[in-house]
């Protein structure tokens, strides 16, 4: 999967102000639609950890903006589809 035309990771995080930490993120990987609440730390059910490389990747995020997460098994897009 290509990397062209996505926005680099350092970009978003220079230009946000704020962070989603706590707000609820629908956002698509690998074709399924998620929606996740992002946490310091995992505590349960529908939460993603905002140590993990994909809470990290979403932790500035705003909706449209494609992520490129590095995972073992390669790169991965994140599409963030709404930050609630």
């Amino acid at each position: 999967m290509g990397v062209q035309g996505m926005t680099p990771r350092a970009y978003l995080a220079r230009s946000r102000k704020s962070s989603n930490l706590w707000r609820r993120v629908r956002f698509e990987v690998c074709g399924i639609e998620l929606a996740r609440r992002l946490v310091p730390e995992l505590e349960g059910g529908n939460e993603i950890s905002s140590q993990s490389a994909v809470g990290k990747a979403l932790l500035m995020a705003s909706a449209g903006d494609r992520i490129v997460v590095e995972a073992p098994g390669g790169d991965v897009v994140v599409k963030v589809l709404e930050v609630l």
